[in-house]
């Protein structure tokens, strides 16, 4: 699984193959087969069907454990030593347990019943009691599950649970949705709680949807009814994507095989097995019946008798003792047949340390310095026993078996022995070789010297080595240079060494032909033929065979690849050259040990040769590993020659990995050149590189080759210039279509790898088709320059880009090669690209280019190759929207003449190698162009058009490679996980693509977290594509994870956003708010709208922080990263429409009740109302009601600020903002959502203002409430402080600065408060609408009668708010106390004096008390906001909007307990809980509390306290059904009593 989060034990539910939510069907397990044969007999349950009730049959069935692979036998007295009357169970009891066990769901019940059945009745009962509480707990779960079915009306989870579980919840398929621990974990109880709350919050979501959807019905608004023609395309639509989704996995299917088919070897015939066997039979058959096995030629009768042999020690390898074969006489390996007499074993170390030792010391070159005999040879050397010659020496002289007397010139055997050489080991392995010759007395064995002038071939190696004392026959040097590969041959017996070594002819011959003699092919008969002459050398030589094809005779093309040839063997394989008349191919790759000394005369003996005329490969890949450095120069130097006058035909050369010299390089490339037909170049590893003095010049030759197609580069260490020089010439030679630089890249002094210089020079076109850049340290850096350079390049198909770290971002870059129509790259290597390398760690605050979104600030250094890359991509995005440098690019310095590069052929343009830019690039301008046939409020619109235009979609041509590319690192998680995350980003998949990627089952949790977003279609493919989620446990995690994009409402993306840039969910919500931000940018410019952002630079985006800190760069100016945290405040300005109409009363109210009833959480309500707020048009008394449905302060600025701008009567906020008790709670409100944008334009009276002149709109909004006051009255502004910054008070003793009347004269820092105050007489209304037009881009009514003019009572002191309840306790209207402190000849105001004396005359008690006259002041205080010691009937009819705000909240709690209790006798019932008949003040708080009315609960308890005894009564209570009157229908239609003429 790709997810390494999963969480273990959450039951999850698989899917059958082939239908979507059907629980897939298990397979009857082996435990639980009805009947096997088993020694014993056990009573089992089976059903008649005849008789139709139960009963018992005995059948023979294993006792097997539940769950496990295979019958268990079950012993229930082994561990507690039971008896064996207790092991058998009782009749009974049997009968019970097996008949619980076969009615029992699924296997574990199965498990108990079978253990029950070899336990007595009490551990039956133990048994099945586990699992009776192990079914509760799955039952449980399943409850769960039927709950959240139950619950579950629509939407995403909720129709996945009803297409996933509504058949598993069978009792007998109740174990597929459980894991194998049924009991369920407190991570389990986790999820399932979160399941529940998200099927809660979908139901909650779908009854606004049902209600919004009727009330724009009734409304009659259009679209918001389905015709059956839409229907229909709707679900042709459906149809469409299935069949597409079919076609495109057959198409990424038959790519695939395509691609393997094409890697594939071709044109190398494959020898089967019957082949194989028939070449070797008869070559076998020749070998065994040659010369060797006749009598001897006469030169070698004569010969030395061979004196002492050294063979292997006991424990060697093959063909010594302890090994396979026990003696040394044992039947060979080999097809060649037996030996045909009986051998006798070697003696005992005990007898052979009886036996004397010579003690003769001979010289020789080829073994070393003369050695001494020890009188008692080691365990590490065997001699071989004496031959069973009656006419034998004494015991004092050693013989070879069946050969004459030992020479008494013997090498002395060393205490640590000698290894036999020349021979090959049971894995085919040859042995060492050693070059050497003869001593100056003629060698080892001078009799055989004369063998030479006979035409045999001469003896370099006579087979003898010094070794450690080591068990090993190969020399532990060569066995490292040496690949092991399968011989049909093994070790040699003594016999044939014994022949091959011109040793005495034998008596008779030693081997058995397994064949006929004369069998054979024409080859092997011909005596003069190749074949036998290369048999007669490897008699010669003492070697094996090797039966490759070539020299058994069956193939004209020497093919010795990792034979392992030492130079003995090689030569016996050069005497076949001379007779040869066709050679097609030599390839000798990796046999690293052959030298100069069989390589030159093998390529002299093939310059003589006519066959070499027809030879098209030549090939000495990682050969000459030994060879002495002008043993390598000499080898070159044929090769040279070869290619200069003996080889018209070839086509293949291949020198890799030859240490070749400085000085070989010239000519070789020399002759390269002037080869007519090479086509195929190695030269990898040859020590070329930027230190060579003729680089330039080789590097040249090479790509003049006139035929020359493939090059091999690789593992020579190229810096920049070399890199470039390479570039050059393949612009010119376009003939080379495959090469390989693997491994060949150096740092440059800018930190980047040089092989970026080559890949920039691509851009100017190349014939290459293949290219090979792995292992160059390449980074997400390199990948862009490839992409930038290839990405209209028609001609590479097949990139190899392993092991380089590009980790995502690099990935990203090639896959968008990949997509690209106009790139022709269709396949590409990414073996071990996952690696994360340290450059990536700092991709957070690196430029990275987004196709998404391109614009943004960069500097650029020029010298770079990723920087040039960068600008390069910057054009090509001018040119795809058809935009000028000039438009594009909004601001440009440079430390130089900089001027834009003019578009040359192919879509190039020659970026400048110098300087440093630091330019604003965007691509705004072309967007307005594409975006004039959408809507400038259609937010999803914009986005959908931008993504079609900026994002890559693979077209028709593209999707099956970089599908199969997908489907080819199936099982790699790593690379998995790298390429979703960069196709995470930048990329625009449809419906079936996405279905396509989700093929891979076992990734489909870590597709959907990062695909998501990338899929187009909004809801509807959105939703498709969640029902692909294997498991609830799955797709509750991608809901956890996803949260803020499936919570997102673009059309109403107003709110607070803190994300985690490494989740791509999340990603892709911050990029398309920055999408957003900078298309309302656009409109508010194109309106000539003012600027009220936070910043003097326009943006909506507010208090961005990444990483913890503040952005201090412009929103605009910053380029997203690939991870870390990021935090900010959306404030839109988009307006509801001028037609726009509030919701209905009927549908509102609906609306209310659905929310109080819900049982999700506040803040998943407020996650319901989300999807939904767009459609959301609100009047300033909905949103009250609204807000008060809420306990928690913190939920309802939320709600405010998810709906503050559906609201159509901005103008009467002050209403709803009376719920905000808490002045400081409002202000960090405006801090959210703009002080300039949300000032109180209307209403500002009673509200307090706390400004930060550093901050713009803070500064903007101070200007426009001091033009305000200097309409209205300065002294407006109240209770006012400025504290400039470093704390210093500035107590400004002249009152407001006339300077900061002016914006531009304000001050830059520091803190300002104040509070305003303004009398209705002295309201200045058309300057509050124009700053309100101007500013908040909004219509307030021509008349001020229209406005609701409200007052708070959370900012009136006490003492106000008591004489206002009195008022409305007492009185129907605020007038009529008027009118009686005013006396019937009253002037129509009030002095103090008068109130103070009108207090009495209303007989109000309030004030009683010793502090009367200062409570009495401050109310009239309050009336008398600009102190002229009178109250006017303006100042007067404040308490008119206090008293209305206390009677809506009386008419808010009558409709509280409509919703709630159904009406006021049962609110009666469920307030007075205790049934006293009286509430008194505090029960009445925690009953409202309680039942969860949030409204202002002391005011109503003040109104319905008419006698003022502290309690309410039931007759009190009563008094609310007056708030049940048609005025009061609603707080919407709430109409203002009519006052009696006060004139």
């Amino acid at each position: 699984m790709l997810n390494p989060n999963d969480i273990s034990g959450l039951p999850a539910i698989r899917e059958r193959p082939g239908s979507r939510g059907q629980p897939a069907s298990r397979p009857q397990s082996r435990n639980e087969s009805s009947s096997r044969p088993d020694s014993r007999s056990a009573a089992v349950y089976t059903p008649s069907a005849s008789e139709g009730r139960s009963r018992l049959q005995t059948v023979s069935t294993p006792k097997v454990v539940a769950g496990s692979g295979s019958p268990k036998q079950i012993d229930a007295g082994k561990d507690s030593g039971e008896s064996e009357d207790r092991k058998k169970p009782p009749r009974m009891a049997t009968r019970r347990v097996a008949a619980i066990g076969k009615t029992s769901m699924g296997g574990l019940w199965r498990k108990a019943a079978s253990k029950a059945l070899g336990h007595t009745e009490q551990q039956a009962r133990d048994a099945f009691g586990r699992a009776s509480e192990s079914k509760k707990k799955i039952m449980n779960i399943l409850g769960d599950y039927k709950k959240l079915i139950d619950v579950s009306n629509n939407g995403f989870l909720s129709d996945f649970l009803i297409r996933s579980l509504h058949h598993a919840l069978d009792g007998n398929q109740a174990r597929r949705i459980i894991l194998a621990k049924p009991s369920p974990s407190e991570q389990n109880c986790q999820i399932m709680e979160e399941a529940m709350e998200v099927v809660r919050t979908e139901r909650l979501l779908n009854q606004l949807r049902r209600i919004i959807t009727d009330n724009y019905k009734a409304q009659g608004a259009p679209g918001w009814r389905i015709t059956g023609k839409e229907f229909k395309e709707r679900a042709a639509e459906i149809i469409k994507f299935k069949r597409m989704q079919l076609c495109l996995k057959a198409d990424v299917d038959n790519w695939v095989l395509r691609l393997k088919l094409q890697r594939a070897e071709v044109g190398h015939s494959v020898e089967d097995q019957k082949g194989r066997g028939s070449r070797l039979k008869e070559f076998w058959t020749t070998y065994h019946t040659s010369y060797r096995f006749q009598d001897t030629p006469a030169d070698l009768v004569n010969s030395e008798p061979l004196g002492v042999i050294s063979m292997p020690a006991a424990g060697g390898q093959r063909g010594c003792a302890g090994s396979r074969h026990e003696n040394l006489y044992s039947t060979s390996d080999t097809d060649a047949g037996t030996w045909g007499q009986e051998r006798k074993p070697l003696k005992s170390s005990a007898e052979l340390s009886s036996m004397p030792m010579a003690s003769t010391v001979v010289s020789s070159s080829d073994i070393g310095t003369p050695l001494t005999l020890p009188k008692t040879p080691s365990a590490s050397s065997t001699l071989l026993p004496k031959a069973p010659n009656k006419n034998a020496r004494p015991s004092s002289s050693w013989y070879a078996h069946g050969t004459s007397r030992v020479s008494t010139a013997v090498a002395q055997v060393p205490e640590d022995g000698w290894k036999l050489r020349n021979s090959r080991s049971r894995a085919g392995v040859t042995r060492g070789s050693t070059r050497g010759g003869t001593s100056e007395q003629g060698g080892l064995f001078p009799s055989l010297a004369a063998t030479t002038s006979k035409g045999l071939e001469p003896f370099q190696d006579w087979g003898f080595a010094k070794t450690q004392p080591t068990n090993s026959i190969i020399n532990p040097e060569r066995r490292l240079a040496l690949k092991p590969k399968k011989m049909f041959s093994s070790t040699p017996s003594l016999p044939s060494m014994l022949s091959s070594l011109k040793a005495a002819p034998f008596e008779r011959r030693l081997c058995q032909t397994p064949h006929q003699k004369g069998g054979g092919g024409p080859e092997l008969r011909n005596a003069s033929s190749a074949t036998q002459r290369y048999v007669r050398a490897c008699s010669n030589s003492c070697v094996l065979p090797n039966l490759i094809p070539f020299c058994t005779g069956h193939s004209n093309k020497l093919n010795a690849a990792g034979q392992g040839f030492c130079d003995t063997e090689f030569q016996a394989l050069t005497s076949m050259i001379l007779t040869l008349n066709d050679l097609q191919e030599v390839d000798l790759d990796e046999n690293t040990l052959l030298t100069d000394q069989s390589l030159v005369p093998f390529l002299q003996q093939l310059a003589e040769n006519r066959a070499r005329r027809n030879l098209q490969k030549l090939s000495l890949k990682k050969s000459l590993q030994k060879a002495s450095p002008s043993g390598v120069h000499e080898v070159i130097l044929q090769v040279v020659n070869l290619v200069e006058t003996s080889l018209p035909r070839l086509q293949h050369l291949d020198l890799s990995s030859v240490p070749m010299q400085t000085k070989s390089h010239l000519p070789l490339c020399k002759a390269v050149r002037d080869h007519p037909s090479i086509k195929s170049l190695g030269l990898a590893d040859v020590r070329l590189g930027y230190n060579h003095p003729n680089i330039n010049e080789c590097l040249s030759f090479i790509c003049q080759s006139p035929a020359l197609e493939q090059l091999a580069l690789g593992w020579n260490p190229f810096d920049k210039n070399c890199f470039v020089r390479l570039g050059e010439c393949l612009r010119v030679n376009t003939s080379i279509n495959k090469l390989s630089l693997a491994n060949s890249s150096c740092q440059d002094s800018k930190a980047c790898s040089s092989v970026e210089y080559f890949l920039e020079l691509l851009a100017y076109g190349s014939g290459i088709t293949q290219l090979d850049i792995s292992l160059n340290r390449l980074t997400y850096q390199g990948a862009l320059v490839l992409e930038a350079s290839l990405e209209h390049n028609l001609r590479v198909k097949t990139l190899n880009i392993s092991q380089n770290p590009l980790a995502v971002l690099g990935f990203r870059s090639v896959l968008r090669l990949l997509s690209r129509e106009t790139s022709g790259l269709l396949f590409f290597e990414c073996e071990g690209c996952c690696v994360v390398d340290t450059n990536d760690a700092e991709s957070s605050t690196a430029q990275v280019f987004s196709e998404t979104n391109p614009g943004g600030l960069f500097h650029l250094d020029l010298q770079r190759p990723y920087d040039r890359a960068l600008l390069r991509m910057l054009y090509r995005t001018c040119d795809r929207f058809n935009l000028t440098p000039h438009d594009a690019f909004t601001k440009l310095s440079s430390n130089i003449s900089y001027e834009h590069p003019v578009r040359e052929a192919g879509g190039v343009r020659s970026i400048p190698t110098e300087g440093i830019l630091e330019i604003t690039f965007s691509v705004e301008v072309a967007m307005e162009k594409v975006m004039q046939g959408v809507p400038d409020a259609d937010f999803t619109g914009v986005l959908r058009t931008h993504f079609q235009m900026t994002r890559v979609r693979p077209g028709k041509a593209k999707q099956a490679p970089l599908f199969a590319q997908w489907k080819q690192i199936q099982g790699q998680s790593l690379e998995q996980l790298t390429m979703l995350e960069a196709l995470s980003k930048d990329f625009y998949f449809n419906y079936p693509q996405y279905a396509q990627i989700c093929q891979n089952r076992a990734a489909v949790s870590a597709i959907a977290w990062r695909l998501l977003p990338c899929v187009e279609g909004g809801g509807p493919t959105r939703f498709l594509s969640l029902l692909h989620m294997p498991s609830i446990g799955e797709y509750m995690r991608l809901a956890i994870g996803a949260t803020n994009l499936l919570m997102l409402n673009i059309e109403n993306p107003t709110g607070h956003y803190k994300l985690n840039l490494s989740n791509c969910c999340d990603y892709a919500v911050a990029e398309q708010l920055m999408l957003l931000d900078r298309w309302e940018v656009q409109v508010a410019i194109r309106q000539n709208l003012e600027n009220t952002s936070q910043t003097v630079l326009r943006a909506n985006i507010r208090n961005a922080r990444f990483q913890e800190r503040n952005l201090h760069c412009a929103i605009m100016d910053f380029t997203l990263p690939e991870s870390g945290s990021f935090e900010f405040d959306y404030t839109s300005t988009k307006k509801p429409p001028a037609d726009a109409r509030a919701l209905d009363h009927s549908a509102f109210d609906s609306m209310l009740v659905s929310l109080q009833n819900a049982e999700c959480s506040p803040w998943q309500r407020i996650n319901a109302i989300t999807p939904t707020s767009h459609y959301w048009y609100l009047t300033s008394l909905q949103m009250r009601g609204l807000m008060g449905i809420f306990k928690d302060s913190a939920v309802r600025a939320e709600i405010f600020v998810r709906l503050a701008l559906r609201l159509i009567d901005v103008h009467n906020e002050k209403i709803f903002r009376a719920r905000f008790e808490d002045a400081e709670e409002f202000g960090r409100l405006l801090n959210r959502l703009g002080h300039a944008a949300f000032f109180p334009f209307i209403q500002p009276e009673q509200t307090k203002f706390h400004f930060n002149y550093g901050i713009y709109d803070q500064r903007l909004a101070a200007n426009m409430l001091v033009g305000l006051a200097r309409e209205e009255n300065i002294g407006n502004i109240v209770d006012f402080a400025y504290i400039r910054a470093g704390g210093i008070v500035d107590p400004l003793p002249m009152g407001i600065p006339r300077s900061w009347d002016s914006f531009d004269k304000m001050p830059t820092d520091g803190t300002f408060t104040c509070t305003y105050v303004c009398a209705p007489e002295d309201r200045k209304y058309a300057k509050r609408k124009a700053l309100s037009k101007k500013y908040g881009y909004y219509t307030a009514p021509e008349q001020q009668s229209d406005v609701m003019w409200w007052s708070s009572i959370a900012t009136c002191p006490e003492d106000v708010i008591e004489f206002v309840e009195f008022i409305n306790s007492n009185f129907k209207n605020i007038w009529r106390p008027f009118r009686i402190i005013d006396g019937p000849d009253g002037n129509g105001e009030i002095s103090f004096k008068e109130f103070q004396e009108g207090i009495k005359k209303l007989k109000c008690k309030k004030f009683a008390g010793p502090d009367e006259d200062e409570r009495i002041r401050n109310v009239f205080r309050f009336l008398d906001p600009s102190g002229e010691g009178k109250v006017s009937k303006g100042e007067w009819s404040i308490l008119q909007q206090l008293y209305e705000e206390i009677r809506l909240s009386i008419k808010e709690f009558v409709e509280f307990c409509a919703r709630t209790f159904g009406g006021l006798d049962e609110a009666w019932e469920e307030l007075d809980d205790d049934g006293s008949g009286e509430i008194d003040e505090e029960e009445w708080s925690q009953s409202l509390q309680r039942a969860g009315f949030f409204g202002l609960a002391g005011p109503i308890f003040s109104f319905l306290d008419k006698d003022d005894e502290g309690t309410v009564s039931l007759d009190e209570f009563e008094l609310l059904e007056e708030f049940q009157d048609e005025n009061f229908q609603h707080p919407g239609g709430f109409v203002i009593p009519d006052f009696e003429d006060l004139a």
